[in-house]
């Protein structure tokens, strides 16, 4: 999907980031760290962030510091995210 040459996505569209949600949600709760790198964007060097993430414990902008908080977040008990 590419929302730069469509604004409008199609149902395929809409699934497929639905799907990624998913993977994502599934990920945390299993505290899968490698499942919750998957889904982030990747980024190259001098880019900006394509990932921000917002937790209790504070903002995060780029891959590798959303990376980081998952897995000071994943060592730490509490409640799932409902699937």
């Amino acid at each position: 999907m590419d929302s730069r040459s469509n604004p409008n996505p199609t149902s395929a569209d809409l699934a497929e980031v639905r799907a990624l949600f998913e993977r994502q949600v599934k990920a945390e709760n299993d505290h899968d760290l490698a499942g919750i790198a998957s889904v982030l964007a990747e980024e190259q060097d001098g880019e900006h962030p394509r990932v921000m993430f917002v937790a209790r414990i504070g903002r995060f902008a780029g891959r590798e510091a959303c990376c980081a908080a998952s897995r000071a977040i994943s060592a730490v008990p509490g409640p799932s995210i409902p699937t």
